[in-house]
């Protein structure tokens, strides 16, 4: 029940920095303030995005989590630095970065929580990065849509894991055609 206390204020400082239309970097200490301030000892663990869909420039705080990856054209071109802020409640601790990355149209950007590269199956042999954007590559190489990738990964993630959950495990992959065309 803690932990759904926990995300639930998270979600709803997040909600709240949106609509008033707060940058990342305020976003993220507002969560940070928001968990504090109900529970010193709890931790959230989260990965911040935004992208300006006129121009393509993704910016990202990676707290406690993997930042994700950008591909091109059916190949990884940018790793994203990681982490690049402490775990929620930890935030007064040291500031966090913004990693600031720019999109060409047709990219691909896959965002993921670590129990998805950490989902470990019987004999404790991680899915691991390089299975994840194998995984990824070819279902783009296949001209699979994005949203079927992403339901095609998560069943093979849970495979892996032989359908039982070890950790958070969230994922996204975002396509992005290039700016919106004018009339």
């Amino acid at each position: 029940m803690r932990a759904v206390i926990l995300a639930s204020i998270a979600i709803a400082a997040y909600r709240n920095a949106r609509r008033t239309d707060l940058d990342l970097i305020a976003t993220y200490h507002q969560l940070d303030r928001a968990v504090r301030d109900h529970e010193r000892t709890g931790m959230i663990t989260a990965v911040l995005a935004e992208l300006d869909q006129s121009t393509g420039i993704l910016q990202v705080i990676s707290a406690g989590h993997p930042s994700g990856i950008v591909l091109r054209r059916g190949r990884v071109v940018t790793v994203l630095p990681t982490p690049t802020a402490l775990p929620v409640t930890l935030g007064d601790r040291r500031p966090p970065v913004v990693i600031t990355e720019a999109l060409e149209p047709g990219d691909h950007v896959l965002l993921y929580t670590d129990g998805i590269i950490e989902a470990r199956d019987r004999d404790g042999n991680p899915f691991g990065i390089d299975r994840l954007t194998e995984f990824t590559r070819q279902a783009l190489a296949d001209h699979v849509p994005a949203p079927e990738t992403v339901r095609r990964l998560v069943h093979a993630i849970l495979h892996h894991q032989d359908d039982r959950l070890q950790d958070d495990a969230t994922v996204l992959l975002l396509h992005w055609l290039g700016p919106p065309r004018t009339p």
